[in-house]
């Protein structure tokens, strides 16, 4: 049997009682149904591996869903990762420290 190559690239998502599809446009991209994510708690900013197996395309989420308490402290804001978690130790020490380590290697480098 000769298969015809598909006029689109279709995705097929198993759902309640049949399948739903989705289609590759012209960008590359692919809307997994509301249902699916819902259902898998995918939200915007989900990264997902894609794979290729048998024939088909395998999306997976990169990691498992972490409870609120254990996400990270970080997060992405206006393209620059903020840290909006607890501070540990001593800040004003540290800072301090930071501050002392760069000053002295700005004098030695002026000091060349």
């Amino acid at each position: 049997m000769i298969r015809q190559p598909l006029k689109e690239h279709a995705i097929v998502f198993p759902g309640n009682g049949g399948f739903m599809q989705s289609t590759v446009d012209r960008f590359g991209r692919v809307v997994i149904p509301k249902t699916v994510r819902d259902a898998l708690h995918l939200t915007p900013g989900t990264a997902l591996s894609v794979e290729q197996h048998n024939g088909a395309v395998v999306f997976k989420p990169t990691c498992e869903d972490v409870p609120a308490s254990q996400e990270s402290p970080l997060r992405r804001k206006s393209g620059l990762l903020v840290f909006s978690g607890q501070p540990v130790g001593d800040l004003a020490a540290a800072v301090t420290a930071q501050r002392s380590d760069r000053i002295a290697k700005v004098a030695a480098w002026q000091a060349e």
